[in-house]
């Protein structure tokens, strides 16, 4: 993931991930900030405990003489966490990846050298989700910096790291954590599954981790937490989802532009998820005709192809009554789909992305990347966002993360 459009990741480091976004990467992540800002994926508390805990352990093993990076280490405390909770049982955990894995590898594999090697865990980790949340500029404020490697803790960071290294002890000689990693990294020493679960399951943050987080959603100043704290007092009492529509009728009590901001992604949510369902369609088509025309292509995914050019008017509609928020990229492939053929509409999907099924000389036939989208094809490093009716746009991962922070505070 990694990030919150829709990845089609693969878990298998051979293949090489394909991301369907049509040139709509920025409305995308536009839409997202504009909905739930500054969280990026993270859906759970110890996405970015484990991530904040890389950047502290690359500082302590840099003092040692270690030039293991910040990513590597992260990654590695990260996959050592799922795994600790998949020995322990916990493999229907929604907060675990990297089941194909540990099934394949088994209890053995458990060092650091062995998983900061994503063959051991996935190639699209949920550190890569986060990077957003962690930052000072756009983000909650745990670390300084963009990229991940270059990243600075701040205090706030430092404190959330603490409540994880130094309050946690492991073990029978319950050494803290920190002292811990520093040996399973240098040391190569083996993990006792049950003990590490204990302390770094992504099912067991710490009551001050927890806190920590819910006062950087909630309990800071400025736009974008008057929006999140407009959402979680609506989200924080419901046990589960409560559905975008329950969302946007309660938001608009409060703030009527608001909600037709959340209309409007959702309304480019649908749009981008129906040129996505014509092309996994078209693949499938294309897997056992091997070569069509253009005219055979458009008539054997009309139906996909009339939704896609639905959802564009339906975006367009909603755009004019909240054009502020619009993003300036659909506007293109919104003026083909409500005004051109169904041809036309299906060349231009081809055109923003030729590297699946490829359009040349009137023929389509399959890309230098193609593969059968039709087809389930790896791991997902994180799930899309959905409530069975379109993409939610950051609101039920805001809702699982603020009910994560919650527990038990």
């Amino acid at each position: 993931m990694a990030s919150d459009w829709f990845p089609l990741g693969v878990g298998d480091s051979s293949l090489q991930r394909i991301t369907l976004d049509f040139g709509l990467r920025g409305a995308n992540q536009h839409f997202l900030e504009l909905v739930v800002p500054e969280i990026g994926g993270a859906r759970y508390v110890r996405q970015l405990s484990w991530a904040a805990a890389g950047l502290a352990m690359r500082d302590d093993l840099a003092a040692e003489g270690s030039k293991y990076r910040a990513t590597q280490l992260a990654n590695a405390i990260e996959a050592l966490g799922c795994k600790a909770e998949w020995m322990a049982g916990g493999s229907a955990s929604t907060r675990v990846i990297g089941r194909r894995a540990f099934d394949r590898d088994g209890e053995s594999v458990g060092s650091f050298r062995e998983l900061r090697d994503r063959r051991h865990y996935v190639q699209n980790t949920f550190r890569a989700t986060v990077v957003r949340a962690l930052r000072d500029s756009g983000g909650l404020g745990f670390a300084r910096g963009n990229r991940f490697d270059g990243m600075t803790l701040e205090p706030v960071g430092l404190s959330l790291v603490a409540a994880l290294l130094d309050e946690s002890t492991i073990g029978q000689g319950r050494a803290k954590l920190r002292l811990w990693l520093r040996r399973w990294v240098l040391d190569e020493k083996e993990p006792s599954w049950p003990a590490v679960r204990d302390v770094l399951s992504p099912e067991t943050p710490t009551k001050r981790e927890r806190a920590i987080v819910r006062a950087r959603l909630v309990d800071v100043d400025g736009p974008a937490a008057d929006k999140r704290r407009t959402l979680a007092a609506i989200l924080e009492p419901e046990a589960q989802f409560p559905g975008v529509q329950h969302v946007i009728r309660a938001v608009r009590r409060k703030a009527e532009s608001f909600a037709r901001e959340i209309e409007l992604a959702c309304a480019f949510g649908d749009l981008l998820d129906a040129c996505i369902a014509a092309l996994v369609r078209l693949s499938s088509i294309i897997e056992a005709a091997g070569l069509l025309s253009i005219g055979a292509a458009t008539t054997a995914i009309a139906k996909e192809l009339k939704k896609v050019a639905a959802c564009a008017k339906a975006y367009a509609s909603r755009a004019s009554i909240a054009p502020a928020a619009a993003h300036s990229a659909a506007t293109q492939l919104v003026g083909v789909a409500t005004s051109g053929p169904e041809q036309a509409l299906l060349e231009e999907l081809l055109r923003r992305e030729g590297r699946v099924i490829a359009f040349i000389d009137g023929k389509v036939h399959k890309g230098p990347l193609y593969r059968n989208l039709g087809v389930e094809n790896g791991e997902l490093d994180e799930d899309p966002e959905e409530d069975g009716a379109g993409r939610t746009f950051r609101l039920a991962r805001f809702h699982e993360l603020l009910r994560d922070a919650r527990s038990r505070l």
